[in-house]
């Protein structure tokens, strides 16, 4: 909480990300949180963080038992979306 409030806002601010992958269910939480987003399970969201668009997703934490490959976690709808995004941008 305490690294959160301190930089997390600033870090997005500065950062020029055009994609924001969320690691873990602890991290999906608090973005979830500080930036009114609610996650999707196989979606993508979109939304203007210091001043750009951006898009973010959350995936499993590398040691959870969950699927954790973008494909597995993903619809198709949505990393066809990415990739365009990224090739307009």
């Amino acid at each position: 909480d305490t690294c959160t409030e301190k930089y997390l806002s600033r870090t997005l601010e500065i950062s020029k990300a055009k994609i924001i992958i969320v690691v873990g269910d602890k991290a999906r939480d608090i973005l979830s949180e500080k930036l009114n987003i609610k996650f999707k399970e196989n979606f993508h969201t979109e939304q203007i963080i210091g001043g750009l668009n951006r898009i973010i997703f959350a995936t499993p934490h590398s040691n959870a038992r969950k699927k954790r490959q973008v494909e597995d976690i993903l619809s198709k709808e949505s990393i066809c979306h990415i990739k365009e995004f990224l090739k307009l941008t």
